[in-house]
């Protein structure tokens, strides 16, 4: 597909680029309303047949995670996902069973997360979950806090504020982590059992300025905030993967966080 791009041989890779984003903003543009043979004819002069379909998918798969990951009220969507590995999910080939304990921390944090998740649904939490070491989803493999692990789970997200059972709508700045554990958790909603991946996220404590590096990079001091229901968060929730750079501010050494193209690129949208 890429081959038959028309170029001149000189900064090849941006004018495919430049050439993707522009057949893919003319294919969700608003079109004349003519009848709809003509409206596709007329579509067509501008869209590469062989970008159609790789479009159609890029961008619906962009725009589903976008509404789950940016959304302000999150107990509006359905977070579940299937236990076994499909086309998007892929699972390690192992995972550590663990029963949680009632009375445990986890327990307790984790269903009051779910609570907020379904405000309006009886939940019962099951106490077996698998822990996986990894996770590839859309394409991005997260694996749980390795210090050989490079660029796999320091992550972006906007999620439940601390104190808080809801995310605030005026809070655009995002909440930076690493990734703790991942697991699939399993609820009993009414008469349904539905699974989750699960990340327990650490999250850096926010910085007073936390834009005074520029307007994509944001600054975080190097503490974590202790850990509650916000640190378990559903995986589609993530925005983008990050890189840390450490720098000194007001004397002080603090975290520079510069997020990751990768698969979503949906830092480009915040």
């Amino acid at each position: 597909m890429l081959a038959n791009i028309h170029h001149n041989n000189h900064q090849i890779s941006a004018q495919i680029m430049r050439r993707f984003l522009m057949s893919h903003q003319m294919y969700n543009m608003s079109w004349p309303d003519f009848d709809d043979n003509n409206c596709e004819a007329f579509r067509d002069l501008f869209i590469d047949d062989g970008m159609r379909g790789t479009l159609l998918t890029v961008g619906s798969d962009i725009e589903q995670h976008a509404t789950l990951a940016f959304s302000n009220e999150p107990n509006t969507h359905d977070f579940s996902l299937p236990p076994r590995s499909n086309d998007y999910l892929v699972y390690p080939e192992r995972s550590m069973l663990k029963i949680l304990s009632r009375t445990s921390d986890i327990y307790r944090n984790l269903s009051r997360m779910y609570n907020a998740l379904y405000p309006n649904h009886q939940i019962e939490l099951h106490r077996r979950i698998e822990r996986l070491t990894q996770v590839k989803y859309h394409g991005e493999t997260f694996r749980a806090d390795k210090a050989t692990a490079v660029n796999c789970n320091v992550i972006r997200a906007k999620w439940l504020a601390q104190g808080t059972l809801q995310v605030k709508p005026s809070e655009n700045f995002q909440s930076m982590g690493k990734i703790k554990d991942i697991f699939i958790s399993k609820i009993k909603m009414e008469d349904d059992v539905i699974s989750h991946v699960i990340v327990l996220v650490d999250w850096f404590s926010h910085h007073n300025e936390p834009y005074s590096e520029g307007q994509h990079l944001q600054v975080y001091h190097k503490t974590v905030v202790p850990e509650g229901h916000y640190s378990f968060m559903p995986i589609q929730r993530i925005i983008c993967k990050c890189a840390l750079v450490k720098k000194t501010l007001q004397n002080i050494e603090v975290l520079v966080s510069i997020p990751l193209a990768g698969q979503w690129a949906l830092h480009f949208v915040c």
